[in-house]
């Protein structure tokens, strides 16, 4: 079970509730780092559009108004947000929003995430740190390694508490040992600390292996043990994500150019030449990310601030239901909250049968009437907090937050088939009948993904005879 899958998925306060906290619920943790910032991508928008939806809800919920069950949801939102800016390279942004995350764990410091919390804190600190140093600002680089050190040892103590954290708190307060050693103002146990975390680390892979390998080489070339330093670094390298160099990346090569060729940084050797195009790519790379995102941003920001108004341009004139454009919006903002697993999201498309012939054989009017109809139904069928909107012609779909696909076809099976129009509303009798395809959203869904699969088993019952309801496992 996922950690957001934990969380109470409990009514919280209705103020709360339909405010922008759920426009930024994270499509964010999903957004990777391998891929080079494009804000032409769908995922990079739904990230940025989520920090401008959250930025209106926390100027509006101070932390101290929030409920615990809230705060939760918030907390996992804040940290979504950091890791992905963190991947995404913008140091300084993702730690700017751990600290808020401080602010809710101040206040909530029983939420059950509140190790993760802290520890997201010491992370984004550590790659700021490791930025500064790519940047060549060792005293700025200094004070952000100290500041994670603080942080994880935070959360070394916290993980203590539990009843299975001895060996997460040993690596933690290696990893705090370890910004000692980047700032040059090691303990005389950090070299037994480290090694003992190293150790741990071979017996099983994860956490903080790159960290501590780049301590441990530094280390070990201060005290002048050569060969223990190229052996360690060569470790970190090895470990390098060439996919998508971030600031610790770069430090270890950076470290392993220093170390293995004490020279190479400041000669034309291969090993300092690629490490030298390296840094110059990551500058130009960083500027240009932070200018696309500024840009993305600031336009996000005034969509946000429109959503908060009921459009008239989100009103289909026939029949008075959402139009495209409330699918897109509604869409965006209760799939980033289902990802979250705050609650679950149906959506239903929905066709009605032979629209073309009822056009045909009984005249515009007729047809009209019949959508209007249609869409009269889907509204007394339909949740308060659903989304109904006219997709296009004569095609429908509901956006059902807080159902399981089959509550969902509960719903609306008995629309499948409908009272007929009679002569006095559309001139003539005009039997109806719909054809449903519903689909769930799921952690990875995007807006196309859900609405292409809930089509698909909408075309599967038409093939299937229509009138019916088809569901997608």
């Amino acid at each position: 079970m996922t950690e957001a899958a934990r969380f109470e998925t409990a009514p919280v306060a209705p103020d709360s509730r339909s405010d922008g906290l759920w426009e930024a619920v994270t499509t964010i943790a999903r957004t990777r780092a391998t891929t080079r910032l494009d804000h032409y991508r769908s995922a990079y928008h739904d990230l940025v559009h989520s920090i401008a939806a959250l930025e209106e809800f926390l100027a509006s919920h101070p932390v101290s108004a929030l409920d615990e069950t809230v705060a939760g949801h918030l907390g996992f939102t804040l940290r979504g947000v950091s890791q992905s800016l963190e991947e995404l390279h913008l140091y300084h942004q993702a730690v700017s929003w751990t600290d808020r995350l401080g602010d809710i764990l101040e206040r909530f410091p029983s939420l059950p995430h509140a190790i993760a919390t802290s520890t997201r804190r010491a992370d984004a600190m550590w790659e700021l740190a490791c930025s500064e140093r790519v940047r060549g600002d060792d005293r700025a680089a200094c004070i952000r390694f100290d500041e994670a050190r603080t942080a994880y040892l935070d959360a070394a103590a916290r993980v203590s508490e539990t009843a299975t954290g001895a060996a997460r708190t040993q690596e933690l307060a290696a990893i705090a040992c370890a910004c000692d050693v980047m700032t040059g103002r090691h303990q005389p146990d950090s070299r037994a600390v480290i090694d003992e975390a190293l150790w741990l680390q071979r017996r099983a892979p994860h956490g903080y292996g790159r960290h501590l390998r780049l301590a441990a080489a530094i280390l070990a070339q201060e005290q002048g043990r050569a060969d223990d330093a190229a052996t360690a670094i060569a470790r970190a390298a090895d470990r390098v994500d060439w996919d998508g160099l971030g600031a610790t990346d770069l430090v270890i090569l950076i470290e392993h150019a220093r170390i293995t060729a004490p020279d190479a940084m400041n000669t034309e050797t291969p090993t300092g030449t690629l490490v030298r195009r390296l840094v110059g790519d990551w500058h130009r790379r960083a500027a240009a990310d932070l200018q696309a995102y500024e840009e993305l941003l600031a336009s996000e920001r005034a969509r946000v601030r429109g959503h908060s108004r009921i459009s008239p341009l989100h009103v289909d004139s026939l029949t008075g239901v959402g139009n495209r454009r409330a699918i897109d919006a509604g869409l965006s903002t209760l799939l980033t909250r289902a990802r979250s697993g705050v609650s679950g999201l149906s959506v239903a498309f929905i066709d009605v049968d032979d629209f073309t012939a009822i056009n045909g054989e009984h005249g515009h009017l007729a047809g009209d009437t019949v959508l209007r109809r249609v869409a009269t139904a889907l509204r007394t069928a339909c949740t308060d907090d659903a989304v109904i909107a006219r997709f296009g012609g004569d095609e429908f779909v509901v956006l059902a937050p807080d159902h399981t696909p089959d509550q969902l076809e509960a719903r609306l099976a008995p629309l499948t088939r409908m009272a007929p129009v009679d002569e006095s509303e559309a001139g003539a009798d005009v039997a109806i009948s719909l054809t449903i395809g519903i689909s769930p959203a799921k952690p990875t869904s995007t807006v196309t993904d859900v609405l292409a699969a809930a089509d698909l088993a909408m075309i599967d019952g038409k093939r299937a005879g229509k009138a019916r309801v088809v569901v997608v496992e």
